[in-house]
This record gives C-alpha cells, sequence and structure tokens, in this order.
C-alpha cells in the first residue's frame, strides 16, 4: 500500500478522504496517514480517527509518500504544491469511482482530484492540480488549465477554457 497524506482537515478534506476510502474498495491502494494543517492548536486532534499532523514534518521527507490537496483554494494549492519541493513526494490523481468519462476525456497531469458524481465529457482535459468538486460535469472539449478548483454542481460548456487559478463557484 502507498502511503498518502491530505493536505487541510477541514470539509473539503473529508471528502478527499470519502474518494480515498471508496476507491480503497476496489483496490486496497492507499494507506491514509492523517491530515496536515498549519494550525498548531489542531495538531495532534484527530478527523475521522487520522491524526493531523505538522506539515513541516513532511517538507522535507526523504522517505516517498503520496500527497493530496484537501483544500480547494486554488492560491494554496499552488503554495503547498511548491513547499514540498524538498520532498520525496508524489501527488496522485485522485478519481472517484462514481465518475463517467467519455471517450478521450483526458487527465494530463499530476495531483487531479474529482470527486463523486461528476462527468468529463469527450476529449476535455484537466490540467495538474485541478479540483473537481461533487456532481461537476464538464463539458466536450472544454480544458481545464493547472490548479484551477471548480465547486460543487458547476456545469461547464463544451469548447470552453478555463485558465490556471480559476475558481468557480456553485
Amino acid at each position: 500500500m502507498k502511503d498518502i497524506i491530505i493536505f487541510g482537515a477541514g470539509g473539503f478534506a473529508r471528502e478527499v478522504l470519502w474518494t480515498i476510502k471508496d476507491l480503497n474498495k476496489e483496490n486496497r491502494e492507499w494507506n491514509v496517514l492523517g491530515f496536515l494543517d498549519d494550525n498548531p492548536q489542531q495538531w495532534g486532534k484527530e478527523v475521522k480517527g487520522y491524526p493531523i499532523l505538522k506539515p513541516r514534518d513532511f517538507e522535507n521527507e526523504r522517505r516517498r509518500f503520496y500527497l493530496t490537496m484537501g483544500v480547494g483554494n486554488c492560491k494554496l494549492k499552488y503554495t503547498i504544491q511548491k513547499r514540498f519541493a524538498g520532498a520525496n513526494v508524489k501527488y496522485p490523481n485522485l478519481v472517484h469511482p462514481s465518475v463517467i468519462f467519455g471517450s478521450d476525456a483526458k487527465l494530463d497531469g499530476e495531483g487531479i482530484i474529482i470527486q463523486a458524481g461528476s462527468i468529463l465529457a469527450p476529449d476535455s482535459v484537466l490540467k495538474s492540480y485541478v479540483t473537481i468538486n461533487l456532481s461537476v460535469t464538464v463539458g466536450h472539449d472544454a480544458v481545464l488549465r493547472e490548479y484551477v478548483t471548480i465547486a460543487p454542481g458547476v456545469n461547464i460548456s463544451g469548447n470552453v477554457e478555463i485558465g490556471q487559478g480559476t475558481d468557480i463557484g456553485t
């Protein structure tokens, strides 16, 4: 099993944990080590039975681990990714088992999260660190650039390009 840590300890981080647990039902791939949070008052507490850990303990980690974003803020995702540049970290693509992929829909990068109930239409493209929340549709030939976050229930039309670091709300 691969060790994975979720950055963040709030609501979206719990949703990411849900996706990981549902993925593990199909294929026991992920060993969740816990959540990272910058708030010292949270260290040592637990979320859903997993510890909240100090980020600085992992920033220069030599042992290989996987890190996923449990935060939706585009600038914060960018900052986190740069912050861990010195660690032996990989950013997995986590796609909930219920997601529907159209023909030739493409995940073109790392750190992509797609939550339950979402649909990617034919020839849509998601770049690195894109977050697709619950029940989102991405139309045909749409391109979502790096660090984009899409809130629950958003419908993106076909032939749309969403620029880097864009946050689209409900």
